[in-house]
């Protein structure tokens, strides 16, 4: 299906086991719920974050710049997570991903303001 089944698409397949509401892995899900089109997108994005998180990592880890590790890490330990639960189906590891892209893009946004003034 080029457009998935919707939200919660998953629970409405009648191939899908009676004790799960969910699939279990971010990959299926998406697909299910919102297609190929959806799940192309949303891949692309995850993988360009996690691309742009991988590229400076290990500039931070020679600085020591915790202000940039703790949400790359948390970030990439709950997509990784992902893969096996439920993460983008319960709220809580949603708003701790929420919150660490929002640090994350802060710290890159006062870092290159900080490069471009000295």
């Amino acid at each position: 299906l080029w457009f998935g089944y919707g939200p919660n698409g998953y629970f409405f397949l009648p191939e899908r086991q009676e004790d799960f509401i969910h699939p279990h892995n971010v990959i299926i899900q998406v697909f299910i719920e919102w297609g190929v089109v959806g799940g192309g997108l949303l891949l692309f994005i995850l993988a360009s974050l996690m691309l742009n998180i991988f590229k400076h990592i290990p500039s931070c880890v020679q600085k020591q710049d915790i202000a940039y590790l703790i949400p790359a890490f948390i970030v990439l330990l709950l997509f990784f997570n992902a893969l096996t639960d439920g993460v983008f189906f319960v709220a809580e590891p949603l708003f701790c991903i929420a919150t660490a892209i929002g640090f994350l893009s802060v710290y890159r946004r006062v870092t290159f303001v900080q490069q471009s003034n000295t």
